[in-house]
């Protein structure tokens, strides 16, 4: 008798995000390029804030320093 399992149904195994590592100018970003959006704000390796302004090919810019709000 064969105790294998017969008529099991094997669960989904889930999808690893393919992460990617790119130089931007300002040090590296790791990121899954099929997820991007534009304007999307990343840190560096470095510590710098860098802005996704480019898709095809894929292209950071140093995000600008975002202004004091002082509640006016």
């Amino acid at each position: 008798m064969n105790s294998g399992n017969l008529g099991a149904i094997a669960a989904p195994q889930p999808t690893v995000a393919a992460v990617q590592s790119f130089e931007t100018g300002f040090g590296r970003v790791a990121c899954e390029p099929g997820s991007v959006r534009l304007g999307e704000l990343f840190v560096t390796d470095d510590g710098v804030e860098v802005e996704v302004v480019g898709l095809a090919p894929l292209a950071f810019a140093q995000a600008p320093e975002e202004d004091e709000d002082w509640g006016e």
